[in-house]
């Protein structure tokens, strides 16, 4: 009798430690690092300006299905000296920003919101060619693996020089590195949800201007909620890229400041 409960004890240890989850809701905070620059004479209000910004989302997922969307979106910033001169605004996604995935599909629609109007962009997720590692850690408890890759981007530079604002766009390529969950075998995870043999719990860009790190891990999911949004105009990327363009070009000649640089990557 003795070796029964001792061998029961056992399966159920074994059990405990394959088990494999496949829904719930995940928790994610967002790091942006901002890098920008000003001509010497604003060096005190350069002293003031953020180093980062965070920002708060949830993932909710259901087998090859999730619902990306914040909790808490960032402030927009903005930094004026009031006399005419340097203007810099910096401005966060949408509150209603979310995005739906089908990992099964190889499908996703985002809504976006850009000024007062609202979008549906459709696509098709992007397959990256991930190189796979031997490297692990653990995050929230669960052993993860790393994964390494790169893609193209679009990167933009703005330069504001005495009033004459001008935006550049070049190819450029992004380091990717995730580490998914070894136990969680969707390929689900924050902005690139796709074959990956697990789901994605932290996130890097160019060694770490942008991560997110999964923060907590809930087996409850809002059921009615994981769906895909209906709300918007359906466009394309390529035609929500024109909408986005001519809607920044718009306020960038709104706001002309004294001098400024900085940079940033367009999806």
């Amino acid at each position: 009798m003795k070796s029964f409960f001792l061998s029961l004890s056992g399966l159920l240890a074994i059990t405990a430690a394959t088990a494999q989850i496949t829904e719930g809701t995940i928790a994610y905070t967002k790091t942006v690092k901002i890098e920008i620059e000003l001509p010497p004479e604003f060096a005190a209000q350069a002293k003031d300006m953020p180093k980062e910004q965070k920002s708060q989302f949830e993932m909710i997922f259901s087998g090859s299905k999730s619902l990306f969307r914040p909790v808490k979106a960032p402030e927009s910033m903005r930094m004026d000296d009031g006399n005419g001169g340097v203007k810099i605004m910096m401005i966060g996604p949408g509150g209603n920003d979310k995005t739906f995935c089908d990992a099964d599909a190889k499908k996703k629609i985002q809504q976006k919101e850009l000024g007062a109007k609202q979008y549906l962009v459709e696509d098709t997720l992007l397959k990256l060619n991930w190189k796979l590692t031997s490297e692990t850690k653990k995050i929230l408890g669960h052993d993860c693996k790393k994964a390494t890759s790169t893609r193209e981007v679009e990167r933009v530079e703005m330069n504001d020089d005495g009033g004459v604002m001008t935006r550049k766009v070049f190819k450029d390529t992004m380091d990717i590195a995730a580490w998914y969950a070894t136990d969680m075998p969707s390929s689900l995870g924050p902005d690139y949800p796709s074959n990956l043999p697990g789901v994605i719990l932290e996130l890097s860009t160019d060694n770490g201007e942008m991560t997110y790190v999964a923060t907590a891990i809930d087996p409850k999911f809002d059921k009615k909620a994981l769906a895909a949004p209906k709300d918007g105009k359906k466009v394309t990327s390529e035609e929500f890229k024109k909408e986005q363009d001519a809607f920044f070009k718009k306020m960038e000649e709104n706001n002309r400041g004294g001098g400024a640089h900085w940079k940033s990557s367009e999806d």
